[in-house]
């Protein structure tokens, strides 16, 4: 019979080994490395605490795809999918406890083996950091389990006693080890956290292809640096105190030559209970202690619902017909120090389907690609800086006991001499900000970096909620503009508002605000009016406020703005639009005393900001042929603004090529114009901004340029004037 053959099924009582199974773990510590020593704790089966083995009876490894290859586009040395579908045939010995494991496949497959299943087809962005390979299975023949009050010994056997023997030999190891052993440093040092305004800068990209239509959700990931004393002992130190300090649901740890995958994941991928699969996805973030918050987020909610649709269909490759259900929805669970929105979703299995063909038809997980899985994993790889490695691939233990995968978060990937990286993300749906997107980074990153022994990463002051500019107590302010009973674009600015809302005070607006607008909007009748919609208190109260207001003529019929540059606040303004614009007002106070229309935040290194009134997007010579729009990035400095955002739309629609960076002085020098844009004022163009230029001159434009007229044009006709 081919290898594995008929294997015995044999758990073994073990005495001497203390009744602290990261104990014995901490113990084996030197056998991280060459020996292959891996662990699991948490909930991976009702009968196993902690899973330990060592010296696997077998391994298969790739240390990246290009290994997967053989001459000529054939496969490789060992096609991957098969000998998972290669079932292990037991024959139980009676002797067995219930709840016995036995062995199977330790397994890590990292997120680049998605483009051997066909669900992502793009190129990888270069690798950063430890190299960990990209799919490695060991066969353990052999293992220790605690099963929360005893130690047993455990084998698939394949009928001569050698991985019986070899079960109790890692506890012999065990024992010795703990007589003598010292426990590994683990304090995590040299902490970096991943380029804030690079990852904030990614997701408004995604934002932008989501509200494109191209994609509904996509995950967008960056990774923190840090380092360990070395990549054995001291990262299965590292894991324990992991396990240890935040309980997490599927902890496993991984070694080989090539460093350790040290894994605190909170989250099922896959698991398998006969011939029913399940699937537990995880979407939507807060702080530990925060769930009603959680549960009154709309942005998490879209986001968990969108990945259960995508998981069901992912199932639906493999299962029977009908059989693929959500068994639960949006349940709020604390998990790695957090809490955590978990649906789950499960289907029965076709007849002979193994769980190569399961991974082949699912990998990687839809939690952390987006929807549809192939098109967000084309737009994740073309924003992120670096390839993902082991990060957002599983890990897990495969065999005919026990068989479960975990999506690989949450987790360390180590190389041999400690060097070690942390990757994070987070879904992005329409409604995202780029500095909430950061903000739930650092709060998924800190609970395992203090675990670790290392201060969390805080985030930068010009991303806070609030930075003492305006006083929040006064609530929010939304305007926006009606044109003859028209609210124009209702949806993005209430949205916004919800969105501002929740983030401000952990709860939810009513579900009539959009009517409330519409109606007000309506009542208003013929010409251009202004709604200003204020929000506060507790419990909330809305408060609509309708006024006419003088219409916008075309760029064309403009004299055009001056605009007076004034030094920005150290952190930049604020980020959500407060009531309180006592701060703004001031500032434009300040630059009408100039003789200026308004007053221009500049930063001494990023340039110009905003208005106190207005977003400001540059048009730059066009590149390839293609005109460019320029426009300060959301990095936490600047307001989200609704126009902005639809002005890059339309671009983007016309072929424009977009720029989301700085607009200082020598990019003002380039320009062919400048525009200031808001949801009551529309675009206008602007004529001279004092103080911009190199030395403190001034930047002038004589004439409204084409390419501002023309994205005027385009906004007037998107909304119908």
């Amino acid at each position: 019979m081919p290898w594995p053959g008929v294997r015995r099924l044999v758990g073994e009582p073990v005495e001497g080994l203390p009744a602290d199974g990261l104990e014995v773990v901490l113990a084996l510590a030197d056998l991280a490395g060459d020996r292959r020593l891996a662990a699991f704790a948490g909930g991976w089966s009702a009968g196993a605490g902690v899973l330990v083995t060592a010296d696997p009876a077998r391994v298969l490894e790739a240390a990246d795809l290009a290994a997967l290859d053989g001459p000529d586009g054939t496969d490789g040395p060992f096609d991957l999918f098969a000998e998972l579908d290669r079932p292990v045939p037991l024959a139980r010995d009676l002797r067995a406890p219930a709840g016995a494991v036995g062995g199977g496949w330790v397994s890590l497959l990292g997120h680049d083996l998605g483009r051997r299943t066909g669900r992502v087809r793009t190129a990888a962005p270069p690798p950063d950091g430890p190299r960990l390979p990209v799919a490695s299975l060991a066969f353990a023949d052999h293992l220790l389990r605690f099963d929360g009050a005893r130690w047993w010994a455990e084998a698939l056997d394949p009928g001569d006693g050698s991985a019986v023997a070899a079960a109790h030999e890692l506890a012999r190891t065990a024992r010795e080890a703990l007589r003598t052993h010292r426990p590994p440093r683990t304090p995590a040092a040299g902490v970096r956290a991943p380029d804030a305004r690079a990852h904030m800068r990614a997701v408004e990209q995604v934002v932008h292809a989501v509200r494109a239509g191209d994609i509904a959700q996509a995950n967008v990931c960056s990774r923190f640096a840090l380092r360990l004393p070395d990549g054995g002992p001291a990262a299965v130190a590292a894991w324990c105190a992991l396990v240890g300090r935040l309980r997490p649901g599927r902890a496993a740890l991984v070694t080989g030559p090539w460093g350790a995958l040290v894994g605190a994941s909170p989250e099922t991928y896959l698991a398998w209970d006969g011939d029913v699969v399940t699937s537990a996805p995880i979407k939507g973030t807060r702080p530990a202690g925060d769930t009603g918050a959680l549960l009154a987020s709309d942005k998490d909610s879209s986001e968990n619902v969108m990945i259960v649709d995508l998981v069901r269909n992912d199932l639906s490759r493999v299962c029977e017909p009908g059989t693929v259900r959500v068994d639960d929805l949006l349940a709020a669970e604390r998990h790695t120090g957090v809490e955590h929105l978990v649906s789950r979703v499960s289907g029965r299995l076709r007849p002979r389907t193994g769980p190569g063909a399961v991974l082949r038809a699912t990998f990687p997980p839809g939690s952390v690609t987006g929807t549809p899985k192939q098109r967000a994993s084309e737009v994740t790889d073309e924003v992120e800086a670096a390839a993902r490695g082991a990060h957002t691939g599983a890990v897990g233990l495969l065999g005919p006991r026990l068989a479960v995968l975990a999506v690989t978060i949450r987790s360390l990937e180590v190389a041999p001499d400690g060097a070690a990286a942390l990757g994070v993300g987070g879904g992005v749906v329409a409604d995202s900000t780029p500095a909430g997107e950061w903000h739930e980074v650092l709060t998924k990153a800190a609970p395992l970096l203090r675990a670790l022994g290392a201060d969390p990463v805080r985030p930068a002051a010009a991303t806070a909620m609030a930075k003492g500019l305006a006083d929040p107590s006064h609530g929010l302010l939304e305007t926006l503009l009606a044109v003859d009973g028209r609210a124009l674009e209702v949806a993005d600015h209430v949205g916004r508002l919800r969105r501002s809302w929740w983030e401000l005070s952990g709860g939810a607006l009513p579900d009539d605000v959009t009517d409330l607008v519409l109606d007000a909007a309506r009542a208003a009748g013929p010409g251009w009016h202004r709604v200003r919609l204020r929000c506060g208190g507790d419990p909330v109260r809305l408060d609509v406020e309708v006024e006419p207001v003088g219409a916008t003529p075309p760029v064309a019929g403009q004299a055009g703005l001056v605009l007076a540059a004034v030094d920005a606040p150290a952190a930049g303004a604020e980020r959500l639009k407060f009531a309180d614009r006592r701060w703004l007002d001031a500032l434009h106070t300040a630059g009408r005393g100039r003789g200026a229309d308004d007053a221009v935040l500049a930063d001494p290194v990023a340039g110009l900001l905003e208005t106190t009134r207005d977003c400001l997007l540059a048009v730059l010579p066009a590149r390839d042929g293609r005109p460019v729009l320029r426009t300060p990035p959301l990095d936490g400095r600047v307001l989200p603004g609704v126009t902005r955002q639809v002005l890059l739309d339309l671009a983007d629609e016309a072929g424009w090529l977009l720029e989301r960076d700085g607009l200082d002085a020598g990019v003002l020098a380039r320009a062919d114009g400048l525009l200031a844009a808001n949801a009551l004022r529309g675009v206008r163009w602007v004529r001279e901004v004092r103080g911009a230029a190199d030395g403190g001159g001034d930047v002038r434009w004589p004439a409204p340029a084409p390419g501002v007229a023309a994205l005027d044009g385009l906004l007037r006709a998107r909304r119908g004037l």
